[in-house]
């Protein structure tokens, strides 16, 4: 039941977003209704410019057009499947929204997942993330 809420709610926010193509491929320019979690850190809702800019790397910098601060981003996964339409896919957990996919023409690039809440009376140890999200 918690899937089919959270996947209802993803696709509420994809449908919500509207995004736009620049000339350069792999360039997406959007509007954020919500504060959106990315790399760890919180983005207030926005415009914001999602960019490759350096030419053959994995790296996203996310860019606001109102003056808050950027982001930097290298995704875990990518497919290179070329896709017809830039979007971004967002995914909200308790409240929280996050980034999950940044899809270009180019193709599909997999954020980290948030963190699973891990269920009360268990005794196992968690392993800590040497990319400073914990």
């Amino acid at each position: 039941m918690k899937k089919l809420v959270a996947t209802a709610l993803t696709l509420v926010f994809i449908s919500a977003l509207t995004t736009a193509m620049s000339a350069e491929e792999g360039t997406i320019v959007t509007r954020l209704d919500h504060d959106f979690v990315v790399a760890g850190a919180t983005l207030p809702a926005g415009t914001y410019r999602f960019t490759r800019d350096i030419p053959g790397s994995q790296f996203f910098t996310i860019r606001s057009s109102d003056g808050h601060p950027a982001a930097f981003v290298l995704p875990m996964t990518f497919e290179a499947a070329a896709r017809d339409r830039a979007h971004l896919t967002l995914l909200q957990i308790g409240g929280v929204t996050y980034l999950r996919q940044i899809t270009t023409p180019r193709g599909v690039y997999t954020l980290v997942s948030p963190r699973a809440t891990k269920p009360i009376g268990t005794n196992k140890c968690e392993a800590m993330s040497s990319a400073g999200t914990n």
